[in-house]
């Protein structure tokens, strides 16, 4: 092993010393929150950030929009921008999971949909967490590319890190960590220097692909039939002509009349 793999296994084994303190700081945070709520975890140096949804205002205001939006007054129900916005911060919300030694961080919808699909109203330990410890297919390289996704958009701001809610239902009012808190979750899941490395080590790769694609291509456009031709190679079949019949009707109308009579 050279000095880069040394000093890439140090920073690696920093970052995962960093996760472990952040995730002991979340689950102290967890553990007060379950016993005493938001009020508890209001310590000096501590501060949760209020994450409101609507209330009976906003309601009342969706029920009148509701009622006459048929008169083009206001946009169609799910088409608003206030709907929109709502939507993109539901899909932004986080968590950590808790299972032991896991660290992983859980799409808050996803969470909530696998207690849905148990019949359950509470949250347990690997809802809908993908790591190795709470699936029962893993796959570690999807999850961690999709981890290193989630903490650069939590680091930048796209993402909310929360704190478990009591219950799955919906609509209810959030509580999330400190920013502090949330960057150092990030920082210490997501390695700048490692995602350029994997990009770059994966350009030639890409080039290698595109090549033989554009090779491919022009083999075949020198070797097929229809692209000699000009046609594509799925041509829309010309319709049927009409069906037409032997003989004219007419005459034979007469002949038959006249048979008859």
């Amino acid at each position: 092993m050279n000095d880069a793999d040394d000093h890439a296994a140090t920073l690696a084994a920093g970052r995962s010393t960093r996760l472990q303190v952040a995730a002991a700081e979340y689950m102290l945070l967890q553990k007060k929150f379950d016993e005493g709520g938001a009020e508890a975890c209001m310590t000096e140096g501590t501060e949760l950030v209020h994450v409101r949804t609507a209330g009976p205002e906003e309601h009342a205001r969706w029920a009148e929009r509701r009622a006459c939006w048929r008169w083009g007054r206001y946009p169609p129900p799910g088409h608003g921008d206030g709907t929109q916005l709502a939507l993109q911060e539901a899909r932004g919300q986080v968590l950590l999971c808790k299972t032991p030694g896991c660290y992983s961080i859980v799409d808050m919808q996803a969470a909530r949909r696998r207690a849905n699909k148990d019949e359950r109203d509470f949250f347990m330990d690997g809802d809908g967490c993908a790591g190795a410890l709470c699936s029962a297919r893993p796959w570690p390289r999807r999850h961690g590319r999709r981890q290193a996704a989630t903490a650069s958009k939590l680091g930048a701001g796209g993402k909310t890190l929360l704190l478990w809610p009591p219950s799955t239902a919906a609509r209810r009012d959030q509580w999330a960590v400190p920013t502090s808190l949330a960057l150092s979750v990030a920082d210490s899941i997501f390695d700048p220097n490692a995602s350029s490395l994997a990009t770059a080590a994966a350009a030639p790769r890409t080039a290698a692909r595109t090549t033989r694609t554009t090779r491919a291509s022009a083999t075949w456009s020198s070797t097929s039939p229809r692209a000699s031709k000009g046609k594509p190679r799925y041509a829309r079949r010309d319709p049927a002509p009409p069906y037409e019949p032997l003989l004219p009707i007419a005459p034979l109308v007469l002949l038959i009349w006249g048979w008859l009579h």
